[in-house]
């Protein structure tokens, strides 16, 4: 039993380098699957938002009232995302953030309750003012706002909007209104046009 062993022993030792090179290819082989099923679990999840019924567009065109009215934020998941997932579009990210009075609202926490606001997606609201060639301005706001705002040293969107509209998630109106692409390239002295409220 002894020498059975030894001699099955020197065997493995003798072919070391072809158990090793055979260990090795399963290692890289099992790896490429796994890489492989990631991907195309990823490329399934894409398609499935552009079938019929599943496309971000068309859940940011469904009813109002088909949107749920609170929602638990997953894993991963910014207000962006959230955004894009129930109006469409991810520029509604502020009324969201609004409607829950977050204080940080680049961080949200997953298991958090979210109250969902009943409003239009941004781009039904653009379409609609397109369609009637209207400025949406209050007559009570306009005669309190400022038309033009003349940029200072240190100051950035949010603190503007925050300072003219008392609400610095109006950042995003006077950023489109002034048809910026870069709303951290703002510069002092710059006038900047603050649509009505």
């Amino acid at each position: 039993m002894q020498n059975l062993l030894k001699n099955w022993l020197k065997k493995i030792r003798l072919n070391e380098p072809l158990i090793s090179t055979f260990l090795g290819g399963l290692v890289i082989l099992v790896v490429g699957v796994l890489i492989f099923n990631y991907f195309k679990a990823g490329q399934v999840g894409e398609i499935a938002l552009e079938e019929p019924g599943n496309s971000q567009t068309e859940a940011g065109q469904e009813d109002k009232q088909n949107r749920p009215d609170t929602y638990e934020v997953q894993t991963g998941e910014s207000l962006w995302k959230i955004s894009e997932k129930l109006y469409g579009t991810g520029y509604n990210w502020t009324d969201i953030a609004s409607a829950n009075n977050l204080s940080n609202p680049d961080y949200v926490e997953a298991g958090t309750k979210l109250t969902i606001p009943n409003i239009e997606t941004e781009e039904q609201e653009q379409v609609e003012q397109i369609a009637t060639n209207a400025p949406q301005i209050n007559q009570e706001d306009s005669e309190t706002t400022p038309d033009t705002y003349t940029v200072k040293q240190g100051d950035h969107l949010w603190k503007i909007a925050q300072e003219v509209y008392n609400n610095g998630y109006k950042w995003t109106e006077i950023a489109q209104a002034n048809n910026i692409q870069n709303p951290d390239l703002i510069e002092v002295g710059q006038q900047l046009k603050l649509p009505g409220r």
